[in-house]
């Protein structure tokens, strides 16, 4: 395990140097420390290589020593100071999209709900864990998940604070994932509206793969028609593991049609399209179509894709490989909320003339 890890964090659109030693944060404005008249505001990468070798020379970060009460205040930086310190690595050291995009709304929230009872510089040593209750239960539109989400991107974001974060939340019913009764009607519907978003939803479903990230930034050097097989490195999955998807025959035909030898994406040509991109047309299409799409999302396709892998095989192993999940138990918590069972009905009890 390394020693130190050195980074370039940003705080109000200037860069800093985060050095973080032995589990401990250092920040670094200027080069004075290892002896060297840098600015990071000059050369960020230039100034953050120096702090690396001097590291690796064995160099160690020292604290600061405090002469004078005025000095104590500056470093007992607010909550809400260290939040901010915490978000401006993020993006640096590689989190995803979504996870930086809950801590900000954590964040937005968090420091919302401080102005509106006017500790907006509450410390580390002034906390109290019924903050954070009141915080969790400042919007009462917020469901238990949303809540249970909120917590987790606050204790990320206040890590290294030690702060009493222990909340006891109601336990949150399963709901259904229902499958799509009408798949076939459905899609011939959504073909009529929009090609495009016909072939989502198709992909969706005969390969399961995720259609907001995988499916959206899917590209043809990732489609082996021949073989009949999609092929996704770890850097595309949520898991971070390599995958490999066959692509079923109704899928193949659509793909056969629209191949182009110039394009690099499969939608969006030369460009991905945009994260909402999918989203908003799902939405129109639902405002358009005079069919019931009550609770029915483009996961749905997912979902019915799984629970028809789950019917035909009888396997969880092979919808946990399907799925493309990370290990058995996200597969069995998965299938814990599908309306499938392993009962028939001369399993059920039988009334005896």
């Amino acid at each position: 395990m390394k020693e130190f890890k050195v980074t370039i964090g940003w705080s109000k659109e200037r860069p800093f140097i985060n050095v973080v030693f032995k589990g401990e944060r250092f920040r670094y404005s200027n080069g004075k420390s290892i002896g060297l008249n840098i600015k990071a505001k000059d050369d960020p990468e230039l100034l953050c290589n120096a702090f690396r070798i001097k590291l690796l020379e064995g160099w160690v970060p020292v604290k600061r020593s405090y002469d004078s009460v005025s000095d104590v205040k500056q470093k007992d930086f607010s909550i809400l100071n260290h939040m901010r310190e915490v978000l401006s690595t993020m993006t640096e050291e590689k989190y995803s999209y979504h996870h930086i995009r809950d801590c900000k709304w954590a964040y937005r929230n968090f420091q919302r709900f401080l102005k509106s009872q006017n500790i907006q510089h509450l410390t580390s040593q002034e906390w109290e864990a019924s903050y954070l209750l009141g915080f969790v239960n400042s919007n009462q539109n917020w469901s238990n998940r949303t809540r249970r989400n909120l917590t987790t991107s606050f204790r990320f974001l206040t890590r290294g604070l030690n702060l009493k974060t222990k909340i006891s939340f109601k336990q949150t019913r399963s709901k259904l994932h229902r499958r799509i009764n009408n798949l076939a009607e459905l899609l011939y519907d959504i073909k009529s509206f929009d090609f495009e978003l016909y072939l989502v939803c198709l992909i969706t479903y005969g390969c399961l793969l995720r259609p907001h990230q995988e499916i959206r930034l899917l590209t043809w050097s990732e489609i082996d028609l021949n073989r009949g097989l999609i092929s996704l490195d770890g850097l595309r999955n949520k898991t971070g593991r390599n995958r490999v998807v066959p692509i079923p025959s109704f899928v193949m035909e659509e793909l056969n049609v629209i191949k182009s030898n110039d394009a690099l994406y499969v939608f969006g040509n030369t460009l991905p399209r945009n994260r909402d991109y999918f989203s908003t047309k799902w939405t129109r299409y639902k405002h358009r179509s005079q069919l019931d799409l009550t609770n029915i999302t483009l996961y749905s396709f997912r979902h019915t894709g799984a629970i028809n892998v789950f019917e035909k095989t009888g396997s969880i192993y092979k919808v946990k490989e399907v799925m493309g999940h990370s290990n058995i138990q996200v597969s069995m918590i998965y299938l814990r909320g599908i309306d499938t069972t392993n009962l028939s009905p001369e399993d059920m009890p039988q009334i005896h003339c």
